[in-house]
């Protein structure tokens, strides 16, 4: 449809702009699984990225609705969790596709997020189970 060809075209845009003047080559991006409580996700970026000797995993965002703190810093825990050990050298990002906006944070990098993700799951297990 001539809306999503719209979309297309913005996005190659956007992509573009973030590689200009960057070395970089394509990565496959992995898919894990972390487990919270018994509760697992699937957690698979749609980049990956090798951009000057660094490692770049991104979950790209493309609703209309602003992108939250709150949100960005629980997606990015969520990837850290998936993949720090694995890839202790990575960064793992969320982009903001409309906006422009990458947010980055290293394997490393301490993420502090207002949620326990184990009791978060053991709650959501049990609402999920009751009759």
């Amino acid at each position: 449809t001539p809306k999503r060809i719209d979309n297309y075209e913005f996005l190659i845009d956007q992509i573009q702009l973030f590689l200009q003047d960057k070395k970089y080559c394509w990565v496959t991006p992995p898919r894990n699984q972390v487990d919270y409580a018994d509760l697992s996700l699937i957690v698979n970026p749609e980049i990956g990225l090798k951009i000057e000797d660094e490692e770049f995993f991104i979950k790209m965002y493309f609703k209309k609705p602003d992108l939250k703190k709150d949100k960005v810093d629980i997606l990015l825990k969520i990837m850290q969790d998936a993949y720090k050990e694995e890839f202790p050298n990575a960064n793992f990002a969320v982009w903001d596709v409309r906006r422009g906006s990458l947010y980055q944070v290293k394997a490393s990098d301490d993420i502090r997020v207002s949620y326990n993700f184990e009791q978060e799951a053991k709650n959501w297990l049990k609402y999920a189970t009751e009759e």
